[in-house]
Order: structure tokens, then sequence, then C-alpha cells
């Protein structure tokens, strides 16, 4: 596991010891095995053992997500459906807004003034297809409109009234506003790299878990397996069932146990 994928550490043999460990803990508690285990000296402490082993190995710790490859977290953090659909609505404002804006500065801003005006409220700015780059273009539409609304030439507070008679009221600058800064805050990674780091540290810890997982079947699977059956064994892991016959021996893998039945 010298390079193991920290995004989900385990692998194929990995989890077939895990399985093996769960049917352990899972079917030690029937009262056809529970005595014959406790008086190996299997008791609470090493029952409550393997099950917070067994829970740190499994990842039951860690949040789904560490387990989506970077690109599709990022996706689903940003939320690639309702970016869609910021996109889409700012589009409408954006393309509503634009030609409305200019006709309003044409028609009512005094003509000494109008070109100044023009230049000025459309300088560096220009309609974007739909998608990220309309975050961009409304964002700063609503700066040049709160310019308009403020400007002192001539006819400037005329072209603002028609526009808000249009439908350019407060509500709709600021649904727009708020799209803008939902959008922004999307585009951005969660954090500065530390979520990677955490995938990565969580990560090791399931591995260490899974390591001292396997240490403790290993150790219980050599002390109980003589006190069972062949059925018994298999039913708790202790031995697999394989090719019709039993697998039995020092349980060091999950693979091959080599010989012996028990008792």
């Amino acid at each position: 596991m010298a390079d193991t994928n920290m995004l989900s550490p385990l692998g194929a043999v990995e989890r077939a010891k895990m399985t093996r460990a769960q049917r352990l803990l899972l079917n030690i508690t029937d009262p056809a095995f529970a005595p014959k285990a406790a008086k190996a000296g299997y008791d609470e402490e090493e029952h409550a053992e393997g099950w917070r082993l067994f829970d740190l190995a499994a990842g039951r710790t860690r949040p789904f997500h560490h387990f989506l490859g970077a690109e599709l977290r990022r996706a689903l953090a940003g939320g690639a459906a309702k970016a869609a659909e910021r996109y889409h609505e700012l589009d409408a404002f954006e393309n509503a807004w634009f030609p409305r804006a200019r006709n309003a500065i044409r028609r009512f801003v005094e003509a000494t003034h109008r070109v100044a005006v023009e230049t000025a409220f459309f300088a560096d700015l220009q309609q974007q297809p739909e998608g990220p780059g309309v975050v961009g273009s409304v964002d700063a539409l609503l700066k040049r409109l709160e310019g308009l609304r403020d400007s002192d030439a001539p006819g400037a507070a005329a072209a603002w009234r028609s526009l808000v008679k249009k439908g350019l009221t407060d509500e709709a600058r600021a649904r727009a506003a708020a799209l803008v800064a939902e959008a922004k805050a999307a585009a951005r990674p969660a954090d500065d790299g530390s979520d990677e780091a955490q995938i990565r540290r969580d990560g090791e810890a399931q591995v260490a878990a899974f390591e001292a997982l396997s240490l403790w079947f290993n150790d219980w699977a050599d002390t109980l397996r003589p006190h069972f059956d062949y059925h018994g064994q298999v039913r708790l892991g202790l031995t697999r069932h394989k090719g019709g016959r039993a697998a039995g021996g020092n349980g060091e893998d999950g693979e091959d146990d080599g010989g012996g039945e028990g008792q």
C-alpha cells in the first residue's frame, strides 16, 4: 500500500480482510460462539477495540465527499446545476439591461454630454455569452448603473428613472447582485488546499487503522481457530471456504491462509 490513493485507500485484498474482521465481530456474539471466545480471553475490551479499528479502517469517520475525485468535489461544492441556473438568470439580466441602458442614455442625456456618458458607461464592458463570463459583465453593469443613478450629467436622472420604470427596481438589482456573489463564491476553491491535505491525513489514518485491525484480527484468528470446528471457523471468518474445502492457518492475509481446520 506504498502508493495508496488516499481518496479510497483500501484495495480488494484489504476489503476482503475487512469483511472477515466484520464477520468475526458480528458473529462472535452468537451464543454458540461467545462462551468459547470468552474462555480464550476475548472480552469487552477486545470486542470494543475491534469495532473501533473497523470503523476507522472502513472510513466511517470520513465525510463521503472525501471519496470523490477533486473535480467532482468542486462541482458538488459549487453546485454545477445551480451554477448553470445562476448563469442563465444573469445572462437574462444582461440581455435586458445592456440595450435598455444604452437606449436610456441616448434618449434622455443631453446631447452635449451624451457621448461622454455613453462612452464612460460602456468602457471595457461588453455582453458575454451565457456562462462564467457573464458574472463579471453583470457585476460591472450593476456598478455602471449605480454610476448613472448618481451622475450629475444633465438628463442622467431622467435616464435612470426610465430604467426603473421599465423594471430596474431595487429588488431586481439586489437579486442580480446576490447571483453575482453566489457565482463568485462557488468559483473559488473551498479553501487554500487544506481540504486536499485533510483528505491525505484522513486517508493515512485510515490505512494505519486497517493495519492495526489486521494485526488485531490475525491475533484473534490464531487464538480462536483451535476452539471452533470448520463450520464455526467459516462463520467467524477465521477460515475461508475456498474451492469446497476449508483454508486455515495463521491468518496473515486475506488471500490465502494455508491449511489446517482447527478443532
